[in-house]
Order: structure tokens, then sequence, then C-alpha cells
């Protein structure tokens, strides 16, 4: 029996994408499948990158439309404004948004899970397993060598802790959209990042629980959207950040990126990218890495991250994996940028006891749909998402595919397997949820 058909055996039949967003992309795409005890499950992400420090850079070149003048509204109406070439927009904020004279953190005097004293983890926590996609085709990815599954991830010193934190996301219940931030703090972070990037608020909207229940009495605040002119920026409940360029912001030619990019033609954009957008992120100490896969045919499908490295391991792998920046560029200009930071709505649960690359890889192959001449790579991530409320370290797992798989001469397909980290006898298995 091929490797992909034990690991659906074993697994059961799954569902399609992961948490499709009913009206905007979302950062990652990934397919997840974790082991507890005799469950295997898988997450899709790839690994290759660069480590970089930044100096300070310009500002994006990004310039707010000066024409529209702000019109004050009274509450329960909406007003609309007039450009100097008699295009009309709507406005539903109320009062008018005040965006700070100085550049301000995004999440500065909002609590942070992160910033927590440290405490021993006594409760059971549990891993939460996400039917998403299916152990064949669908849940595989392509590389030309073992090389471009290693992850630049820095992973290795937080694996040699014998404890790591684990937090839970207060305003995630199992359904989406997490809800947490008040209306007025999402506004406030939306207009620091208008005012880090030089752009007037013109419009606010709020997006509520309502208006995809199409229940008119759940009024509670999951989004505040600002337009800034060319610019877009999102403020979700549960801290991320979402900065779209109409038009986009050019990439200079001395870092736009080949279809085959070598690793310091990817260090030097990330700098690149660090630097422009420095007011923005405001990171001590940037570091990035690239994600590599490759379609059918072979041609390389690459994302770039960036993150802040921070004085311990454990809290470097946190900022790597899910208080990261993702960057998504078309047409040789920096098109959208993904700031996650979950920590603003959860709390620290404590650290807990982490088993070993070797043990993980132990219990994976106990379930007998994989062997370990199987195994390609590993890693250790930290795991966020919308559908579960624990944020804890899995090992992450390359485990090749079917021989079968049909792919263009060099590729072999690999699959990606999650162990819980958190020792055993902290766990307990929750129920699937199913994607919706």
């Amino acid at each position: 029996m091929k490797n992909s058909e034990k690991l659906l055996e074993a697994i059961g039949d799954v569902r399609g994408d992961l948490v499709p967003a009913p009206d905007r992309e979302y950062p990652r795409s990934s397919r997840i499948y974790t082991v507890v005890g005799s469950i295997c499950a898988a997450l899709l992400i790839a690994g290759g990158g660069v480590l970089l420090y930044r100096s300070r850079g310009d500002k994006p070149d990004v310039r707010p439309e000066s024409s529209v003048q702000q019109t004050d509204t009274t509450a329960g109406t909406s007003a609309t404004q007039q450009t100097s070439q008699t295009t009309q927009i709507t406005t539903q904020t109320e009062p008018p948004v005040i965006q700070p004279k100085e550049v301000i953190p995004l999440w500065q005097g909002m609590p942070d899970a992160a910033d927590s004293d440290p405490k021993s983890g006594t409760d059971k926590i549990t891993a939460a397993r996400i039917d998403s996609g299916g152990a064949g085709l669908s849940g595989n990815i392509a590389v030309r060598s073992t090389d471009e599954l290693n992850s630049a991830i820095p992973w290795e010193a937080a694996a040699a802790c014998e404890t790591l934190p684990v937090y839970w996301c207060i305003g995630t219940n199992g359904s989406y959209p997490p809800v947490y931030l008040t209306e007025e703090q999402m506004t406030e972070i939306g207009a620091r990042a208008a005012t880090a990037l030089s752009v007037k608020v013109q419009t606010k909207q709020v997006q509520r629980i309502g208006d995809l229940t199409r229940d008119s009495a759940d009024d509670r605040p999951y989004r505040v959207t600002l337009q800034c002119g060319d610019v877009t920026v999102e403020a979700a409940g549960d801290g991320e950040v979402d900065v779209t360029f109409k038009g986009g912001v050019q990439i200079p030619a001395e870092y736009q990126l080949p279809a085959e990019p070598t690793a310091e033609q990817e260090q030097a954009y990330l700098m690149w990218c660090a630097e422009q957008f420095a007011d923005l992120l405001q990171m001590k100490a940037p570091a990035g890495y690239s994600v590599h896969s490759r379609n059918d045919s072979g041609a390389l499908n690459a994302e770039y991250y960036l993150y802040d490295k921070a004085d311990t391991p454990a809290q470097t792998l946190l900022n790597s994996t899910v208080r990261n920046v993702r960057i998504t560029t078309e047409n040789g200009s920096v098109q959208r940028l993904f700031i996650l930071n979950p920590l603003i709505a959860a709390e620290y649960i404590g650290d807990y006891p982490i088993i070993t690359e070797d043990e993980a890889k132990k219990q994976l192959t106990a379930q007998e749909q994989v062997t370990e001449a199987d195994i390609a790579a590993v890693s250790l991530v930290y795991w966020y998402n919308v559908h579960q409320q624990g944020i804890l370290p899995y090992y992450r797992f390359s485990v090749k595919a079917d021989d079968n798989v049909l792919l263009a001469d060099g590729l072999t397909a690999y699959a990606y397997c999650y162990v819980p980290a958190v020792r055993e006898e902290f766990l307990e298995a929750e129920p699937a949820h199913p994607v919706q």
C-alpha cells in the first residue's frame, strides 16, 4: 500500500482548503495533520530561506489622495465626499478617525500574552485536530531536492529547551471570525499603521458578526477597514493587520527576484522590505525566511516572511511562526502585507515540558503508515488557526508521498505531518472541527 493511501486510511475522509475567509485572502493556505496518540494529521508549509538584519530606509512610495476632504457625519447616517475629479466616497466614520501625529508601534499599550511572567503549566491542554485536505495528492508538495524542505525557521535552539510556553486564544471559540479587540482598539491599530505609512485616513468601515450571520442583533465588530487613498488598512479582532497597496510599491531593479533566486538574492530582497516598511513593522532585529514549493511542472512558488528576532529561543520561534509578516508581490511590486500577532488576543497558560525530536518521530512511525525511511526533514514550529484556541509547539515532519504522483521529471512529492511537542500527559485530544 502506498504511503499516502496508508495515511488516508488512518485519517479518514477529510475536507478541502483550510478556513476560507468570507471576503478576503488569508495569509496562508495550509494542509494540517496532527498526531496525538493514534491521531495523525498534516500541515502544509515548506522551508528554505535567509537571515537578515535591518538598517533604516525610506518609507514606501505611496502617496495619499490629498484632494479628498473629510466630512464629519452624524450617528446613524452616511455622507459623501467629493474629489476634484467628482469621485464620490461614502464614509461610515463616526466620529472621524484621529491619527497619531508620531509613529507608534501597532500594538503598543495593549496587553500582550508574550510579556507574562513565566510559570509552569499544570492544566491539560487540547491539541486541536483540523480535517483539511487528505493524505493523497491534495496534501502533497513537490520539490527538486530535500534541501528545499529544510526550513530557515530558527527552531533548533528552541527544541533544546526543556519547556516551551503555551497560549490560549481568548477571542477564538472554534468558529470564524475571532472576536476579541474592541472597535476602538482596531481603529487605533489601523490609524497607527496609516501614520507609519504616511497616508491619511479618509473613510472607515466596521464589519460586524451580524454581517456574516445575517443576525442584525449581533453587532460585535470583528474588523475595521480604513481607506487611505491608494492604501487600505484592515485591523482584525485577533490582532491581524492587512495592508494592501493599490498599484503596489515598486521594487527597485536591483532587488527584483528572478524565477530561480539564489539565497543571496532573497536576502537582499528581504533586507529591502525590512528597510522599506521599518516604521510600520517596528522590528528591533528583523530576520526573514522563504517558503519554497513547486507546481507540477517544476516552476518555483516562493513565499517570503519577516519576523523580529527575540532575546530567547522560545520567543524567536513564536515570532518566526505566528507573529510574522507575510509579503506578497506581483509584477515587480509589493502588493500586500499580512501582519500577524495572535498573542494580543491570547492568555499565557504556562511553560510545558516538551518531547525530543526522536520521541516525536517514534510517535509518528508508531502509526504504521509512516516509516523512518519516509521522513526527509523535520523542524519545530508554533501553529495558530482560527478554529483552535491553543497556540502550541509542533514537530513538523516531511514524509515522502506516492511515487506515482504525476510530476515533472526530477520532482518528488512530500506531505507534512505535525506531532504536538508538549508531553502527552499534558494533552487531551479534541474532536475535529469541520471546515466551514
